[in-house]
């Protein structure tokens, strides 16, 4: 069976400009504010970002291991560049 949920984030991994589309936009930025400050409210250990695309709001984190699950691997490969300290899986948490 085809699994179009797949197949469409894999066609848009390659070219998806998060950062542009999503965190440009005033709920965006409100959802990144949020993000942000419950991290920073997190004991140290290490963080699972799951739907992490290319690991934009986990990157920072510094008080334990990242690892960041994302349904693309287009995405994934993408992230590598962003977030190096990242440990990538791929991985469908449906």
């Amino acid at each position: 069976m085809r699994d179009r949920f797949r197949e469409f984030y894999e066609s848009i991994g390659e070219k998806y400009p998060e950062d542009q589309t999503v965190y440009h936009t005033l709920s965006g930025q409100i959802r990144r504010k949020w993000i942000v400050q419950k991290l920073k409210t997190l004991p140290a250990g290490n963080l699972l970002d799951c739907g992490c695309n290319t690991g934009t709001l986990s990157k920072n984190w510094s008080r334990g291991d990242v690892f960041g699950v994302d349904l693309s691997y287009a995405v994934l490969r993408r992230g590598k560049d962003n977030a190096p300290r990242t440990a990538f899986i791929q991985a469908d948490l449906r």
